[in-house]
């Protein structure tokens, strides 16, 4: 089974004093050759990275699973935040796009964002949380 990191777990990989269980599973799942990485999570990761730093990342990352973004993900994303809102939540549209991948591709999506936990509602998503 793949398995798709979101941002908040690759800050914990790449930081040298980040979330030690982050860090060990990542290196875990690296070894496995079961990490996949999509657009929103890339890019997201690219934009925080130093610039001395991001021409590596960018290497390290194109090895992995690419997970593509299709047009209707975003009709997923349409359908799920109109849910939540209707359930008085709101998360960030970019979020909602990596769990719709994450369901289209039925990967498990590994994050530590409370965000995620609150789309258990509107999205059949498998997730493999690192949040306490």
């Amino acid at each position: 089974m793949l398995i798709l990191p979101d941002t908040s777990c690759w800050i914990e990989f790449f930081r040298p004093h980040g979330d030690a269980a982050v860090r060990e599973q990542m290196r875990r799942w690296l070894s496995a050759d079961r990490l996949a990485v999509c657009g929103p999570v890339r890019a997201e990761i690219l934009r925080g990275a130093r610039r001395t730093e991001a021409s590596l990342i960018a290497g390290a990352l194109s090895a992995l699973v690419r997970l593509d973004t299709l047009e209707g993900d975003w009709t997923t994303v349409e359908t799920a935040a109109r849910s939540m809102a209707d359930l008085g939540r709101t998360v960030p549209l970019l979020d909602l796009l990596i769990a719709a991948i994450a369901c289209r591709h039925d990967v498990i999506l590994a994050h530590r964002d409370a965000h995620f936990r609150a789309m258990a509602d509107a999205l059949p998503l498998r997730t493999h949380d690192f949040l306490p």
